[in-house]
């Protein structure tokens, strides 16, 4: 029997995706305004999880899929406290959607910005019901796109570019706190979807159940104690954290020295898994940030965080102004380049077993958490595209896979810019050089390569023939038509980076990449060179 069409125009629900949250979330008060009912919805498709990318890569893996699986939990037990709930389905949204919001009049949503987001909301507003419209909100960013500072769809490829005017042009709005109320669910007047509407706001799939074997089950379900620090979902661990690593331990004064570190919790905030799914939003840290200049201190590092939060937004913008071009063999100039690497030395690469110790260490550690410092994958990045001569989007598929961070915009983005797809200068990472530089005890490589043989040992010294480095770079700088790398004439390789700067940023965080040098700078200067990519907070 068919469900009754509400009478009542003001019904809404919430699609929810990357905006895990109650703070700061501009889709949920577009939801709440004005509405007499609303209904917040999760879609688990099983199609995004264990389903094949790109050389032997899945979509998601099973750890990654449990932060996710937290964070939704969480969620619905932060509305449950507010009055409300959360409808979580198994499927796909095109199909469950427009059945559970029949008698909605709008689905309110946090707009996506990439081609699998954006697909996706045109198949789900193709199928709604005909009174009923998509409400697409933009939400997640540190300046949003009527206040970046300029054309959104058309952002400058040069970070620096695109920071200059967002700093000087562009305004960061204040947080939006949680809703003060919310309206109540609906209530269905038949029986078949009052009983799945109440089935719906009790379940949560398992990781069985979107696709998972029981071995990678167990393996997801386990911490390794190696790690820098456990990682759970949702947003008031996030915010605990923010608040911990900030203010409780105090280490926002000392970021910009400390935050190339590789061990323990305290070299960065690590709230990059959280920004991820939404658990927490650039304009809440921007602002506690704020209040720590105003209650603590005011440095450089301070504001280094804030600057690593535009890394984010500018690949956020880069997705919206280059779309598919991010994901594309040949990136954003569309060079084409025959790759030369072996499938054996990728899978190698992917469990760490290259005979580089700084690779290793923190491809294991990737593999074993779902996590790796900023520093590291400059390094891995680099070590794959350059020293293996294999496609990049092997690269970003694997860490597409494992990351509990990942981002499309930020990882892809990276991703492009560390092979000089996007038209900037080709860097290559001397790894050891750089283990020296950052790794000089030898530490983090061997917390992760205990028991092993290194290959690298405290002097530095190497198998690795890198006489070769300075040609193979201007040759393949020559086929993609872009300008000859930077070499250093200590090693004959690219600039490293050096203490103090940065590369590879949510791709240097980004997850972007430009690459560092190592001349310091004035700290306010918008120099790409000394933070060339997004940071991992």
């Amino acid at each position: 029997m068919a469900s009754k069409r509400n009478p009542v125009s003001s019904a809404r629900a919430l699609w929810l995706r990357c905006d895990l949250r109650l703070d700061d979330n501009p889709a949920l008060h577009a939801a709440c305004s004005g509405s007499e009912s609303l209904l917040p919805i999760f879609v688990f498709d099983p199609a995004k999880f264990r389903t094949p990318t790109l050389a032997g890569a899945w979509k998601s893996s099973a750890r990654r899929a449990r932060f996710l699986i937290e964070s939704v939990s969480a969620m619905r037990r932060q509305l449950e406290s507010k009055g409300s709930g959360l409808a979580v389905v198994l499927g796909k949204a095109e199909d469950v959607l427009p059945e559970m919001c029949r008698d909605c009049s709008e689905v309110c949503l946090t707009k996506g910005v990439c081609s699998e987001e954006t697909d996706e909301e045109k198949l789900v507003s193709g199928n709604l019901f005909s009174k009923c419209k998509l409400n697409k909100v933009w939400g997640g960013f540190l300046y949003m796109p009527d206040e970046c500072g300029c054309a959104p769809d058309n952002v400058p490829l040069l970070f620096t570019s695109f920071k200059n005017k967002a700093e000087s042009r562009g305004s960061i709005r204040n947080p939006m706190p949680a809703p003060g109320q919310f309206p109540p669910l609906p209530v269905p007047t038949d029986d078949n979807p009052k009983q799945h509407l109440d089935k719906a706001l009790k379940f949560l799939p398992t990781l069985e159940q979107l696709g998972f074997p029981s071995d990678e089950v167990e393996g997801a379900m386990q911490d390794d104690p190696r790690a820098v620090m456990k990682f759970v979902g949702g947003e008031d661990v996030a915010l605990e954290r923010l608040k911990k690593w900030m203010f409780d331990d105090d280490k926002l004064k000392e970021y910009f020295e400390i935050r190339n570190g590789m061990l323990g919790d305290g070299y960065s905030s690590k709230l990059s898994p959280w920004l991820a799914l939404g658990c927490i939003s650039p304009r809440r840290i921007w602002k506690e940030a704020q209040r720590y200049e105003q209650e603590r201190t005011k440095n450089k590092s301070t504001y280094w965080l804030v600057f690593e939060l535009t890394w984010r937004d500018f690949y956020l913008y880069v997705g919206i102004s280059q779309g598919i071009k991010l994901f594309l063999p040949g990136g954003i100039t569309g060079q084409k380049y025959a790759w030369r690497g072996s499938k054996e030395a990728l899978e190698k690469w992917k469990v760490g077993r290259t005979g580089d110790d700084l690779v290793d260490a923190n491809m294991r550690e990737l593999l074993a958490t779902g996590f790796m410092s900023n520093r590291g994958r400059q390094n891995v990045a680099s070590y794959l595209i350059f020293d293996l001569d294999v496609d990049w989007r092997y690269g970003a598929a694997h860490f597409e896979e494992l990351l509990l961070d990942y981002d499309p915009c930020s990882n892809w983005g990276n991703w492009v810019a560390a092979a000089g797809l996007t038209g900037q200068r080709v860097n290559k990472f001397n790894t050891r050089k750089q283990l020296n530089d950052y790794d000089p005890k030898r530490e983090y490589v061997n917390h992760w390569l205990r028991g092993s043989t290194s290959t690298v040992e405290r002097n530095g010294s190497t198998s690795k023939d890198h006489s070769a480095d300075k040609q193979k770079l201007v040759d393949r700088a020559k086929r993609f038509g872009l300008p000859a790398p930077e070499l250093d004439e200590e090693s004959k390789t690219p600039p490293s980076g050096g203490k103090g700067a940065r590369g590879n940023g949510k791709g240097g965080k980004a997850n972007g990449k430009g690459w560092a040098d190592p001349k310091r700078r004035r700290w306010q200067a918008r120099s790409e060179k000394e933070n060339p990519a997004e940071s991992y907070y």
